[in-house]
């Protein structure tokens, strides 16, 4: 066997007419870059489908553009057992992305959330992004035991109506501390 690969590098890829997830990365991950990576999907694809899902330790997602995802734009939920922690830092930078999606739904262009009772999550900053179409910018949930902490949302542009919030902040069980909100700007 060839062995697991923890730290993978997607860059300027185009990805046309998909009808699955465009880039996925599972648990097993420690560094992961998706940078300038542009998705399109297809009118038949799933209703559940997200652009980008990650669940690996320390994500960087930088400008993405990710058109028609059925669900979430980016979707970072780490599943990382608390005892590696000391291992890797926990963390996601998602900057500069652009989205659309087609369909209605319970959705958002970044999604964020820690699993009950896995590793916190350190540090999120996400900004400098387009969005349309979306319920919301960003969904960001703290479950039991996995607090998130350093939360930075800056200069992101919601185009249009979002049809419920355009950042949403949810505590369940688990604090989310130290948040900015700065410079957002809804048309």
């Amino acid at each position: 066997t060839i062995g697991v690969s923890r730290f993978i590098n997607v860059n300027f890829c185009h990805g046309y007419n998909l009808t699955d997830g465009g880039i996925d990365a599972h648990s097993a991950v420690i560094e992961h870059d998706f940078n300038f990576n542009r998705l399109d999907f297809s009118n038949d694809a799933d209703t559940e489908i997200d652009g980008i899902v990650s669940q690996g330790a320390q994500l960087t997602a930088i400008g993405n553009t990710i058109n028609g995802a059925r669900r979430m734009g980016i979707s970072y939920t780490p599943e990382i057992v608390a005892a590696w922690t000391g291992y890797c830092f926990i963390r996601a930078a998602l900057n500069k992305g652009r989205g659309n999606k087609n369909v209605s739904g319970s959705t958002a262009f970044y999604e964020v959330s820690t699993v009950a009772n896995m590793a916190a999550i350190k540090s999120v900053s996400l900004g400098q992004d387009e969005v349309s179409s979306f319920d919301n910018i960003a969904l960001i949930t703290a479950k039991t035991a996995a607090p998130i902490s350093k939360v930075s949302i800056k200069d992101s542009k919601a185009l249009g109506a979002m049809s419920s919030r355009a950042v949403f902040l949810i505590a369940q069980g688990a604090d989310i501390n130290n948040v900015d909100i700065l410079g957002n700007d809804w048309e």
